[in-house]
Protein backbone atom coordinates (compact mmCIF):
# COMPACT_ATOMS: atom_id res chain seq x y z
CA UNK A 1 0.00 0.00 0.00
CA UNK A 2 0.72 3.48 -0.98
CA UNK A 3 0.65 6.31 1.25
CA UNK A 4 1.17 10.05 0.70
CA UNK A 5 2.15 11.72 4.02
CA UNK A 6 1.94 15.99 4.09
CA UNK A 7 3.58 17.17 6.92
CA UNK A 8 5.61 20.44 7.51
CA UNK A 9 7.31 19.58 10.76
CA UNK A 10 10.52 17.15 9.65
CA UNK A 11 10.80 15.68 13.02
CA UNK A 12 7.11 14.71 12.93
CA UNK A 13 7.30 13.17 8.98
CA UNK A 14 10.72 11.48 10.15
CA UNK A 15 8.66 9.61 13.14
CA UNK A 16 5.15 8.78 11.47
CA UNK A 17 7.03 7.90 8.26
CA UNK A 18 9.11 5.20 10.40
CA UNK A 19 6.11 4.35 12.02
CA UNK A 20 4.10 3.63 8.42
CA UNK A 21 7.42 2.12 6.90
CA UNK A 22 7.95 -0.56 10.34
CA UNK A 23 4.03 -1.33 9.28
CA UNK A 24 5.11 -2.23 5.78
CA UNK A 25 3.65 0.94 3.74
CA UNK A 26 5.57 2.70 1.43
CA UNK A 27 5.52 6.56 2.08
CA UNK A 28 6.41 9.31 0.18
CA UNK A 29 6.69 12.51 2.19
CA UNK A 30 6.00 15.55 1.53
CA UNK A 31 6.62 19.05 3.41
CA UNK A 32 4.38 21.64 1.93
CA UNK A 33 0.96 21.96 0.50
CA UNK A 34 1.65 22.63 -3.20
CA UNK A 35 3.65 19.55 -3.19
CA UNK A 36 0.56 17.59 -1.50
CA UNK A 37 -1.90 18.62 -3.93
CA UNK A 38 0.70 17.55 -6.89
CA UNK A 39 1.73 14.75 -5.09
CA UNK A 40 -1.92 13.94 -4.50
CA UNK A 41 -3.54 14.58 -7.65
CA UNK A 42 -0.90 13.32 -10.03
CA UNK A 43 0.11 10.03 -8.00
CA UNK A 44 -1.07 7.05 -8.05
CA UNK A 45 -1.70 6.19 -3.68
CA UNK A 46 -4.20 4.17 -1.46
CA UNK A 47 -4.18 6.98 0.77
CA UNK A 48 -3.08 10.35 2.23
CA UNK A 49 -2.13 11.84 5.77
CA UNK A 50 -2.48 15.17 5.37
CA UNK A 51 -1.38 17.79 7.84
CA UNK A 52 -3.40 21.29 8.05
CA UNK A 53 -1.37 24.26 9.12
CA UNK A 54 1.79 23.44 6.30
CA UNK A 55 3.50 26.29 4.17
CA UNK A 56 2.57 27.16 0.59
CA UNK A 57 -1.33 25.88 1.02
CA UNK A 58 -3.08 24.58 4.05
CA UNK A 59 -4.23 21.13 4.14
CA UNK A 60 -7.99 22.18 3.76
CA UNK A 61 -7.20 24.01 0.69
CA UNK A 62 -5.39 21.24 -0.65
CA UNK A 63 -7.98 18.65 -0.07
CA UNK A 64 -10.42 20.94 -1.45
CA UNK A 65 -8.25 21.58 -4.42
CA UNK A 66 -8.02 17.73 -4.96
CA UNK A 67 -11.48 16.83 -4.64
CA UNK A 68 -12.37 19.33 -7.10
CA UNK A 69 -10.03 17.94 -9.70
CA UNK A 70 -11.31 14.74 -9.49
CA UNK A 71 -9.50 12.74 -6.21
CA UNK A 72 -11.07 10.16 -4.87
CA UNK A 73 -7.64 9.03 -2.50
CA UNK A 74 -8.69 8.27 0.64
CA UNK A 75 -7.65 11.59 3.54
CA UNK A 76 -6.93 11.69 7.19
CA UNK A 77 -6.27 14.63 8.86
CA UNK A 78 -3.70 14.25 11.22
CA UNK A 79 -3.09 18.02 13.05
CA UNK A 80 -2.82 19.95 16.30
CA UNK A 81 -6.40 21.71 14.99
CA UNK A 82 -8.13 19.73 16.79
CA UNK A 83 -11.21 22.00 17.92
CA UNK A 84 -14.78 21.19 17.06
CA UNK A 85 -15.00 23.42 14.08
CA UNK A 86 -11.62 22.56 12.70
CA UNK A 87 -12.69 19.11 12.19
CA UNK A 88 -15.73 20.48 10.43
CA UNK A 89 -14.06 22.14 8.18
CA UNK A 90 -11.57 19.18 7.42
CA UNK A 91 -14.14 17.14 6.70
CA UNK A 92 -16.04 19.00 5.07
CA UNK A 93 -13.27 19.81 2.86
CA UNK A 94 -13.24 16.62 1.63
CA UNK A 95 -11.18 14.61 4.33
CA UNK A 96 -12.12 11.33 5.23
CA UNK A 97 -10.57 10.89 9.14
CA UNK A 98 -9.40 13.39 11.41
CA UNK A 99 -7.03 12.96 13.81
CA UNK A 100 -5.88 15.69 16.77
CA UNK A 101 -2.31 15.46 17.55
CA UNK A 102 -1.14 14.27 20.13
CA UNK A 103 -1.72 11.10 18.98
CA UNK A 104 -1.02 7.36 19.44
CA UNK A 105 0.56 5.15 16.45
CA UNK A 106 -1.67 2.93 17.23
CA UNK A 107 -4.93 4.57 16.54
CA UNK A 108 -3.49 6.30 13.35
CA UNK A 109 -2.40 2.86 11.64
CA UNK A 110 -5.86 1.57 13.30
CA UNK A 111 -7.43 4.49 10.89
CA UNK A 112 -5.69 3.84 8.15
CA UNK A 113 -6.83 0.31 8.05
CA UNK A 114 -10.20 1.26 8.57
CA UNK A 115 -9.98 3.55 5.64
CA UNK A 116 -8.20 1.42 3.22
CA UNK A 117 -11.39 -1.34 3.86
CA UNK A 118 -13.45 1.35 3.18
CA UNK A 119 -12.05 2.32 -0.10
CA UNK A 120 -11.61 -0.69 -1.12
CA UNK A 121 -15.32 -1.54 -1.55
CA UNK A 122 -15.55 2.44 -3.10
CA UNK A 123 -16.98 2.22 -6.94
CA UNK A 124 -17.50 5.47 -8.37
CA UNK A 125 -20.53 6.79 -10.30
CA UNK A 126 -18.33 8.42 -13.06
CA UNK A 127 -16.07 6.30 -14.62
CA UNK A 128 -13.78 8.16 -17.39
CA UNK A 129 -11.31 6.47 -19.77
CA UNK A 130 -9.73 9.66 -21.84
CA UNK A 131 -12.35 11.14 -23.59
CA UNK A 132 -15.20 8.69 -22.74
CA UNK A 133 -16.96 9.18 -19.61
CA UNK A 134 -19.47 6.45 -18.50
CA UNK A 135 -22.27 7.46 -15.51
CA UNK A 136 -23.13 4.16 -13.46
CA UNK A 137 -25.94 5.60 -12.02
CA UNK A 138 -27.62 7.09 -15.24
CA UNK A 139 -26.51 4.57 -17.58
CA UNK A 140 -25.07 8.15 -19.82
CA UNK A 141 -21.96 7.27 -21.97
CA UNK A 142 -20.53 10.43 -23.01
CA UNK A 143 -17.74 11.94 -25.46
CA UNK A 144 -17.18 15.42 -26.06
CA UNK A 145 -20.32 16.92 -26.12
CA UNK A 146 -22.58 13.79 -27.54
CA UNK A 147 -24.21 11.32 -25.02
CA UNK A 148 -26.27 8.44 -25.37
CA UNK A 149 -28.19 6.47 -22.97
CA UNK A 150 -27.39 2.62 -22.69
CA UNK A 151 -29.35 -0.16 -20.80
CA UNK A 152 -28.97 -1.13 -17.90
CA UNK A 153 -28.96 -4.76 -18.65
CA UNK A 154 -25.57 -4.78 -20.19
Amino acid sequence: MKLLFAEDDPDVSRSVTALLTRSHYSVDPVYNGNDALTYLTDGDYDACIMDIMMPGMNGDEVVRKARAAGSQVPVIMLTAMGEVEDRINGLDAGADDYLAKPFDGGELLARIRALLRRHESYSPDIVTYGDLTLNRSTFALSCHEKSVSLSSEF
